[in-house]
């Protein structure tokens, strides 16, 4: 079942990915310069995404994604599907 979800909280969601420190991360950071977001950070976030919100999505989705604000917004095309 998906939900409505807010940037905020894929900040959280990207920050639990990479390991990074609470409130290290805000919606229009670089995603290019955060550490930890290689191919086990993408994997453990998509995970994420699917048991935290309910929506499954495909790595390639998040290919021109380059803030969580960005990812936020694919995340909730996926869910309005």
């Amino acid at each position: 079942m998906t939900r409505a979800v807010d940037v905020d909280e894929i900040v959280e969601l990207i920050e639990e990915a990479t390991l990074s420190l609470p409130g290290s991360l805000a919606p229009d950071t670089d995603l290019a310069g955060v550490k930890g977001l290689d191919s086990m950070g993408l994997v453990s976030f998509l995970g994420l995404v699917r048991d935290v919100i309910g929506v499954e999505i495909a790595p390639k989705e998040l290919v021109r994604c380059r803030t969580p604000r960005d990812v936020h917004a694919v995340i909730a095309q996926a869910a309005a599907r």
